[in-house]
């Protein structure tokens, strides 16, 4: 691997290291970040690859940096991934430097929305793994759903709609109003990725909605 140091015509490039990213999940919700000072307007390009045996690795492909479904045509379980930054300058004193990258690959799901309008689903949540409090987060609008202090095994009907929310454990006094922040999910018309914090199983259900001919 070349380095500044080691080279004469001011071209250079990195390997990162192999970072498993192998996941459950339906996709990965992708976040890139870069710091790069190249007041000189100099070419610096980057690159991912993408392997499910850290042997046989695929072509390098150009990495867009605006990209949030980086590896939407991969099976996420077993999944490697690697980058590549290659920089190049037309004199030593204009190469471009890079003070920091980063991609977050974050697991969510994604319900899509075929109607014409925007809706608000109905929303089953059962807490698992102990009591605890739960997020749920439309990455598209970054809203965010919220419940706290919830019991091991409670299960929370929420009509985002109508703004109702019934618990299980509501014959025992437990109301979930005031452990609730107050928003109700919507789902935009096409995809929606949905991201979760919290241990919890949930069911969806809604109906699409379209323009009357």
């Amino acid at each position: 691997m070349k380095k500044w140091s080691s080279i004469l015509n001011v071209k250079g490039s990195y390997i990162s290291k192999i970072h498993s990213i192998t996941n459950n999940a339906q996709k990965y919700f992708t976040t890139i970040a870069t710091n790069i000072l190249n007041v000189h307007a100099q070419q610096v390009e980057f690159y991912y690859s993408v392997s499910y045996d850290a042997v046989n690795w695929t072509k390098w492909q150009p990495l867009n940096l605006y990209s949030t479904d980086l590896v939407d045509q991969y099976g996420l379980q077993g999944l490697a991934f690697r980058y590549k930054i290659v920089m190049s300058a037309t004199q030593e004193y204009q190469k471009p430097y890079i003070q920091a990258f980063s991609i977050n690959f974050d697991p969510c799901a994604v319900v899509e929305n075929l109607g014409d309008f925007n809706i608000k689903p109905k929303l089953w949540i059962t807490k698992t793994n102990g009591n605890g409090s739960i997020e749920i987060i439309n990455t598209m609008t970054n809203q965010k759903m919220q419940l706290e202090n919830l019991i091991d095994n409670e299960e929370v009907y929420i009509h985002c709609q109508k703004e109702e929310i019934v618990s299980n454990r509501q014959n025992s006094g437990i109301y979930r109003y005031d452990d609730h922040n107050d928003e109700f999910l919507e789902l935009l018309v096409g995809n929606n990725y949905i991201k979760a914090n919290g241990d919890f199983d949930m069911r969806i259900r809604y109906q699409h909605q379209f323009i009357q001919q």
